[in-house]
């Protein structure tokens, strides 16, 4: 994930834009979310070498109908990059003031232009 991060933030880099410091910070879970005090991404993969977690990936696999956890793990790898990307939107109108009270709105702006379309 942090390779990811790395790469994603040299992609924005050359688009003009600042990234500045961030970190990343292991979550609980399958989830990935900005946290607004500590200003850090937190991403949770489930570990298969714990019984949650092992039950979480059974959940996740049944939930993207995945035949096997290399399954799985393949859709991760393809689906990260726009996870990391939406946390970073949250990142960016947090450091420049723009992130606000609606947490809804909030989602719907760091989905992006995908999120106003039909």
């Amino acid at each position: 994930a942090a390779t990811k991060l790395e790469a994603l933030r040299k992609e924005i880099a050359a688009a003009g834009l600042d990234v500045g410091p961030l970190e990343l910070r292991l979550g609980l879970g399958p989830l990935c979310y900005y946290d607004l005090n500590d200003k850090a991404v937190h991403m949770g993969l489930p570990d298969g070498n714990d019984p949650v977690g092992r039950v979480q990936t059974l959940f996740l696999r049944t939930l993207l109908a995945c035949d096997s956890d290399e399954e799985l793990v393949h859709f991760v790898g393809l689906y990260l990059p726009w996870v990391m990307a939406h946390e970073l939107g949250h990142v960016l109108r947090h450091r420049h003031g723009r992130f606000g009270d609606d947490l809804w709105h909030e989602e719907q702006v760091a989905e992006g232009p995908v999120a106003s379309r039909p």
